[in-house]
């Protein structure tokens, strides 16, 4: 493959990174090898919050741990934080060689054979240093003036992207949708970390848990006022967790009733894994679906309830209905006379609307809607 193919290929997977939060790991491969550099780094830095730092480094995974202890007081850390318009630095900028030297920070990257570093801002956030770091090994040395010219080529087209993918990180746009289409099905319903913080409920599910019959929110984590439930409920999030990160394919999650100080018909709260979902200059994380029925409140689960809930045309719905019933593809094509191609493209649109990326997230999903 030659030269001119090597950066056409980076661009598109700078592209894709926009969009797919995954393709980032790409790009930071495809731009180390166009920069010359051994290694790559994104890092976000916190510095309102005592330079919290986040960070994930190409073919030295195991220097993030290392790093992220020290460096909140390390000196590049130090510089961006008195510099809040930075948008590129190098080593040199606020160290030399002697002070490299004496450096408790420089002398763990070296232990790791990463000496020298040049790095590029990519979204201008408020008290947030967030970049993409390039790192060389002792014997290459620090960055040099091609190095600045060769970063100059792709820097706005990284920052673009960066700034694209942030953003839509944190609209969660499909999350959000997800739920207020439950909210029209009358389900109650909320997305969940598997440790039980709560990132996003539809209008059913708040009532439910400023009612505090039996559910509710605490210090920004759902508990149930029941011990041994809280218990259940618990156990149920972190199982489904482990299904996600651990990319079993079992079902994971379940269903438990949660009684109610009020004495009303108890709770059926189903927990359900939902997705893993990759973020942007931050880890990924598991997302789980919790649906809480009150049986005085019914629920549709009908097409028509699915059409209502998630906005699926007619024949999406059908598709869906034989779908959850585990039909493979050419069958399902073969009951609704129509082309396979045509039901990979239903089921492809269905996922898109749910916000979820592999058929088996969608199944579990509408498995869990049936249940309701």
């Amino acid at each position: 493959m030659d030269a001119s193919s090597d950066t056409e290929g980076m661009f598109e997977a700078i592209r894709r990174a926009a969009l797919e939060p995954e393709a980032w790991f790409d790009v930071q491969e495809r731009t180390a090898a166009f920069m010359g550099a051994f290694s790559t780094q994104l890092a976000s830095v916190d510095h309102a919050h005592g330079n919290a730092t986040w960070t994930r480094t190409t073919r030295r995974l195991e220097y993030d741990d290392y790093f992220c202890e020290f460096m909140p007081d390390a000196e590049p850390v130090h510089f961006a934080m008195t510099h809040p318009n930075w948008r590129v630095f190098c080593d040199y900028d606020y160290i030399d060689e002697p002070a490299i030297a004496r450096s408790e920070f420089y002398r763990l990257c070296q232990s790791f054979n990463l000496s020298y570093r040049l790095a590029l801002r990519l979204v201008d956030t408020p008290d947030v240093s967030r970049a993409l770091v390039f790192l060389w090994r002792t014997d290459q040395g620090h960055a040099q003036r091609q190095e600045f010219e060769k970063l100059g080529q792709i820097e706005q087209q990284l920052r673009l992207a960066a700034h694209v993918s942030s953003t839509l990180s944190d609209a969660a746009v499909p999350m959000r949708g997800l739920l207020e289409g439950l909210e029209h099905a009358a389900v109650a319903a909320a997305i969940l970390e598997p440790g039980g913080r709560v990132l996003h409920a539809n209008g059913r599910a708040e009532a439910i848990f400023r009612a505090g019959d039996g559910l509710g929110v605490r210090r920004g984590h759902l508990e149930a006022g029941h011990a041994a439930s809280s218990r259940q409920l618990v156990s149920l999030m972190a199982g489904a967790g482990r299904t996600l990160r651990d990319a079993t394919g079992g079902a994971g999650g379940g269903t438990i009733r949660i009684p109610r100080p009020s004495r009303r018909a108890p709770y059926a709260v189903t927990v359900a894994p939902l997705a893993q979902e990759h973020r942007f200059l931050a880890p990924d994380r598991c997302l789980l679906l919790v649906l809480i029925r009150d049986p005085a409140v019914a629920a549709a689960t009908s097409a028509a309830g699915m059409r209502q809930a998630f906005g699926f045309t007619a024949a999406e719905a059908a598709v869906c209905q034989i779908f959850v019933r585990g039909v493979a593809i050419p069958e399902i094509a073969a009951r609704r006379g129509v082309a396979e191609a045509t039901v990979r493209q239903q089921i492809k649109t269905v996922m898109s609307k749910l916000g979820v990326s592999r058929q088996a997230e969608l199944m579990r999903l509408l498995l869990t809607f049936e249940g309701q």
